[in-house]
């Protein structure tokens, strides 16, 4: 079941939801939505338009590890 299945209660519900979310996404030209809880417990959204990329963090440092170590004085 997924994330908006769960919040509207039911796969119809859903169903319609996303519809209305496509929707926006398209008009508004968004490549991502994230939901975070911020340190306060509050819910919070953000929208960016630029094409974006997830990085776990463990691997973003291995990477940044990794460029450090191939730079040459």
């Amino acid at each position: 079941m997924d994330i908006l299945q769960k919040l509207a209660g039911n796969k119809s519900i859903a169903q319609l939801a996303f519809k209305q979310i496509k929707k926006y996404i398209k008009e508004e030209n968004i490549s991502m939505i994230v939901i975070y809880i911020d340190n306060d417990g509050n819910i919070a959204a953000k929208q960016y338009s630029d094409p974006m990329v997830i990085v776990k963090q463990e691997d973003y440092l291995n990477l940044l590890n990794k460029s450090k170590s191939n730079v040459q004085p």
